[in-house]
């Protein structure tokens, strides 16, 4: 008989192995977690110093994870996720994350840990 621990553990190494595959399924999986489950997972990953930016607009725009636990997160991306829930035209998005975002970036946790922000997507959703 399995027990809850024994089973929880088999998910978690499950759902880990996943998410260190840097690819479309790992995005679109890191999108159905949630902020907070996300959060969850990358501490038992040992990425526990991630940082993750905090508008929940932007887990949308997660397209995948760096060997060194940095979430990679698609510009174009994040503008369309301002677009579609803040209500913001397309500058006004873009003006939001340079200043709001961007900027900040030099002042967020050590290099491995900081988001990387990736200006061109090179992979096609399915």
């Amino acid at each position: 008989k399995n027990s809850p621990e024994k089973i929880h553990n088999e998910i978690a190494e499950d759902i880990m192995e996943e998410l260190r595959m840097s690819n479309l399924k790992t995005a679109k999986f890191i999108h159905a977690l949630g902020q907070r489950l996300l959060k969850d997972l990358l501490r038992e990953m040992g990425y526990e110093d991630t940082v993750v930016f905090e508008n929940p607009s932007y887990i949308k725009a997660i397209i995948g994870i760096s060997d060194v636990g940095g979430l990679c997160y698609s510009y174009e991306k994040m503008i369309q996720c301002l677009m579609e829930e803040d209500g913001m035209n397309y500058e006004e998005a873009m003006e939001f994350i340079d200043y709001n975002t961007v900027r900040a970036l030099p002042y967020t946790s050590s290099y491995g840990n900081r988001p990387i922000i990736v200006y061109n997507d090179f992979f096609q959703e399915e």
